[in-house]
C-alpha cells in the first residue's frame, strides 16, 4: 500500500537554505496542516512565529534546536 510505504519511507532533513517561502505556498502549506487528521483530534491551531527572538528563546526551550533559529520558517502547532 503506498500510504504505509510512505509512511516506512519519511525522512526527516533539518538543513534549510536560506530561501524565503512564498506566501502562496505558506497558505498551501498552513491549509494542508489544518486539513491532516492527527491522532486523537482533529482540529488544530498553527502559529507561525516570525519574530527571532522569540525563535531564539523557542529553540533555547526546545533543546537548543539549531532548525528552530535558521529554518524560513517555524510553526506551532497546538491542539484544540
Amino acid at each position: 500500500n503506498q500510504t504505509i510505504e510512505n509512511l516506512i519511507n519519511h525522512k526527516s532533513i533539518r538543513k534549510f537554505l536560506d530561501v524565503p517561502i512564498s506566501t502562496q505556498f505558506l497558505k498551501l502549506l498552513v491549509t494542508a496542516g489544518q486539513s491532516a487528521a492527527i491522532q486523537f483530534f482533529q482540529a488544530v491551531t498553527i502559529i507561525r512565529v516570525t519574530d527571532q527572538e522569540k525563535r531564539q528563546k523557542l529553540a533555547s526551550i526546545a533543546g537548543n534546536q539549531e532548525q528552530v533559529r535558521s529554518a524560513a520558517e517555524f510553526f506551532i502547532f497546538c491542539a484544540d
